[in-house]
């Protein structure tokens, strides 16, 4: 089938994932505001956007204290 194309100017087609980038762009211009950033300081600030978006909660955290713990995109099985 292949990946679903949208056009260029309509992110409100891409529904998830368009929300996960503008988390991300928003996490970039509170952090950076206008720095002008090295290659490296670059990849560092990549990887802890990456890191707190993908610490969201992706099931629902009960008050049982038996039940499972929330599941992140961060965790590992």
């Amino acid at each position: 089938m292949g990946v679903q194309q949208h056009p260029p100017a309509s992110p409100h087609m891409g529904g998830a994932w368009e929300r996960l980038v503008r988390s991300c762009k928003t996490t970039f211009k509170a952090v950076l505001k206008k720095q002008v950033l090295t290659d490296e300081v670059l990849a560092t600030t990549m990887a802890e956007v990456e890191s707190l978006v993908n610490s969201r909660l992706l099931t629902e955290v009960s008050s049982d204290v038996d039940a499972m713990e929330a599941i992140m995109p961060n965790h590992s099985f």
